[in-house]
């Protein structure tokens, strides 16, 4: 009888051993969230409800969408980024786990950009097992710093959420003060609303409470979070060194302000008059680098100072009435500078701030190229036709021509020099991270196709709005054919913060719109915070970030914001590469092919061990 017993301990820890086996292949839970979307019916939009479901179960980072009606580019590009972020704000390797999304919708489109706020949830909720509410559902845009950003179409989704009886909707900060601005609910919804006649005065708030839905407003994922689970992961922000890279800037700075002290102390006392509106200008900027200066804001300081430079060097060399023959020679010498300096910046890298130096330096390079090429271009075609030209214009040609000449050589000489001055960054940043071509291209489409995916999503209701946005899009995708995908990155990157800013500006009253800029600045200083917390330095995030705070201090909004969206993406470059490759056996180990043999050795163990356990309990009966 002992033996039996001491037989059915081990029985006992072969099925425990099959429990866990049978863990590892993935009985996972499933979470889920209500999506909102917008679709067209007869040439009016109409809002509908959308279902969203997650599984995480052990694996090696891949990605599943099972989407219908219908599964749009866009959607696999914002769900990935999406995952991402759930995955940087969750602290969690997850290169470890596969994830499955199943959509389902009675719609015929799902915006895709619209629902990144929604699955970047669903995805942290399903991490970090985390309860919510089942009568929440939220719209927005999901960007770099974990920022909601705006999205359209609010009415009808709020319709929608109220026909679906749900309770809450979260939307973007600022939106919630935009008016109704057609009378009355749409024709395609069913709902019942008392005094219609009224609702064009409503807010979407407003709109929202008459229909029994209570409309949140929210900044971020940390607001999401908390209006969906009532935790608060919000943390004070931390303060960022910034005394080694200021010690590195201030040299950039006094090198670009000494330039441009010494050429303004060159000109003449009379400043002709044609000049003097520029000059003008000049002095102002001249005035913002030293105030800039005083207070230890380095790149601002050399920004201000550049912008002074190249139109103090235009009048230096216009008033010194140089030959054409003199205009080629500094043409020919800024271009010889800046190949010399592009074929020095080829070499490999394996920071994060080292791709950004290159990229901010062969930027640089290539438009001083593009500038002093165009300058030839023109003095060529006025040298070859000065006669017949001359004929065709009134009024000094020779003059305005030179003056469109020496504009592009002013600008490309003191680009490349700048160019050259940046490059003294490279090294500053030392966390190392996996920059192999494959790498590179990877993050390249991923963030080219981000980007698209936005640009389609708006340029419908803006595009006019849109042209700044596209063609540095498109210089993006032309740096990826060409295979220089640390250029394409950083190029896409500008892009997806004109689109977020133009996006800003356009959707939020100009009240919310300082308050937008303000909360960007804080998200921003958090990542660069987090980064530096890691021994890395988002180098051109930082940059600005730092000339974001000095424009808004001086007033120019517009501005303020597009920059504080260049460091936003600029400062969050981390969550598409992985760390510097190290040998991982875990992903190998919960692998399918791994877990499946292991839970058939388990199991046919567990069999035999119960044979045999049965086997000698008959023999122990009969004797």
């Amino acid at each position: 009888m002992r033996t039996f017993r001491r037989n059915l301990f081990g029985f006992c820890i072969c099925i425990l051993f099959l429990f866990i086996a049978l863990s590892l292949l993935g009985f996972a839970q499933t979470y889920s969230v209500p999506l909102l979307s917008v679709s067209e019916e007869d040439g009016e939009l109409k809002g509908s409800i959308a279902e969203a479901h997650l599984e995480v179960r052990p694996g090696t980072g891949r990605m599943f969408i099972d989407c219908f009606p219908f599964n749009k580019m866009d959607l696999q590009v914002s769900t990935r980024y999406a995952r991402d972020l759930a995955c940087k704000l969750a602290e969690t390797d997850c290169s470890k786990f596969d994830f499955f999304y199943v959509i389902r919708a009675d719609a015929s489109i799902i915006g895709g950009p619209s629902a990144g706020s929604s699955l970047a949830f669903l995805t942290f909720a399903a991490l970090k097992g985390l309860p919510y509410d089942k009568k929440t559902v939220a719209t927005g845009t999901i960007n770099a710093g974990y920022i909601v950003g705006p999205v359209g179409g609010l009415k009808e989704k709020i319709e929608a959420a109220a026909e679906e009886g749900l309770k809450k909707v979260l939307i973007p900060a600022g939106q919630g003060k935009q008016r109704i601005e057609s009378s009355g609910i749409s024709e395609n919804s069913s709902i019942n609303l008392s005094s219609q006649n009224n609702s064009s005065n409503l807010t979407l708030i407003e709109y929202g409470s008459k229909l029994g839905v209570d409309v949140v407003e929210i900044f971020d994922l940390y607001d999401m979070i908390y209006e969906y689970s009532g935790r608060n992961l919000s943390e004070p922000v931390p303060a960022i060194n910034s005394e080694a890279f200021s010690r590195r800037m201030k040299n950039i700075s006094q090198s670009l302000c000494g330039k441009a002290f010494e050429v303004n102390s060159s000109l003449p006392s009379q400043i002709p008059s044609e000049f003097l509106e520029e000059y003008n200008q000049t002095q102002r900027y001249l005035r913002f680098a030293l105030n800039e200066t005083t207070r230890g804001n380095h790149y601002s300081a050399a920004s201000f100072c550049f912008s002074s430079l190249t139109d103090l060097f235009t009048i230096y060399l216009s008033t010194k009435s140089i030959s054409e023959d003199y205009m080629f020679f500094l043409i020919n010498l800024t271009s010889d500078k800046a190949e010399t300096l592009k074929q020095q910046m080829e070499r490999e890298y394996s920071t994060l701030g080292d791709l950004q130096v290159y990229a901010a330096v062969i930027e640089r390079l290539n438009e001083a190229d593009s500038r002093v090429e165009n300058s030839r271009k023109i003095l060529e075609k006025y040298k070859t036709n000065r006669t017949a030209l001359s004929k065709m214009y009134e009024g000094n040609l020779t003059q305005l021509v030179h003056l469109n000449v020496i504009e592009g050589i002013s600008y490309g000489v003191n680009r490349v020099f700048s160019a050259e001055l940046w490059s003294d960054f490279l090294g500053f940043d030392k966390k190392k991270v996996n920059l192999e071509k494959s790498e590179l291209k990877k993050a390249c489409v991923t963030k080219v196709s981000e980007v698209s995916g936005l640009l389609d999503y708006f340029s419908s209701a803006y595009p006019s709005l849109m042209t700044d946005a596209r063609a540095r899009l498109n210089e993006a995708e032309a740096n990826k054919e060409t295979e220089n995908y640390a250029l394409c990155i950083y190029q896409a990157s500008a892009a997806k913060a004109h689109i977020n800013n133009l996006m800003t500006s356009t959707y939020l009253t100009m009240e919310y719109y300082n308050k937008s800029i303000q909360g960007k600045i804080k998200v921003a200083e958090r990542q660069i915070a987090e980064q530096q917390d890691e021994r890395s330095f988002p180098i051109m995030g930082y940059s600005y970030l730092e000339y974001s705070k000095s424009l808004h201090a001086l007033g120019d909004l517009y501005s303020a914001s597009l920059y504080a969206d260049y460091a936003l993406e600029l400062s969050n470059l981390d969550v598409y590469f992985d760390k510097a490759s190290k040998f991982n056996i875990l992903p190998i180990l919960l692998s399918p092919f791994v877990r499946l043999f292991f839970f058939g050795a388990l199991l046919g163990f567990s069999l035999a061990m119960l044979i045999v356990l049965f086997s000698q309990n008959r023999k122990h009966k009969k004797k």
